[in-house]
C-alpha cells in the first residue's frame, strides 16, 4: 500500500494499492476423467492452500481463491498445509513468471 498525506494537515490526497496479486489455477476433473458432464468434464479451478516459492525462496501458501503475493519468477509444488503428493515420476513443481497456470488454456 502507498498513500499520499499532507503531513502538516493529515489529509489524504491518495491511497493506492501497490501489491501485486497472482493466482493458480489449473485443469482439474472434478470427480472422474470419464468425459460424462458435470462431474467427469475437465474444468478450471483455483488452487487453494498450494505452496508458493517466490524470490528469494520466501514460501507462501496460497488463499481459498488460489491467490499469492510473490514476485518475481514463483515455482509451485502440490503441497501444502493440508496435502503433499509424493510421485514416483519426479517432483510436481511448475516454475512461472506472473502466477501459476497448470494448463488451463
Amino acid at each position: 500500500m502507498e498513500g499520499y498525506v499532507n503531513a502538516q494537515t493529515g489529509h489524504v490526497y491518495r491511497f493506492i494499492d501497490t501489491v501485486e496479486y497472482f493466482e493458480a489455477k489449473g485443469s482439474v476433473f472434478p470427480v472422474t476423467n470419464d468425459g460424462n458432464a458435470p462431474l467427469g468434464v475437465q474444468t478450471v479451478a483455483q488452487m487453494p492452500y498450494m505452496k508458493v516459492t517466490g524470490t528469494g525462496g520466501i514460501d507462501e501458501v496460497t488463499d481459498t481463491g488460489g491467490n499469492f503475493f510473490n514476485s518475481g519468477p514463483q515455482t509451485a509444488s502440490f503441497e501444502g498445509p493440508f496435502v503433499k503428493i509424493v510421485d514416483q515420476c519426479g517432483a510436481a513443481s511448475l516454475t512461472l513468471t506472473g502466477g501459476i497456470d497448470w494448463g488451463s488454456h
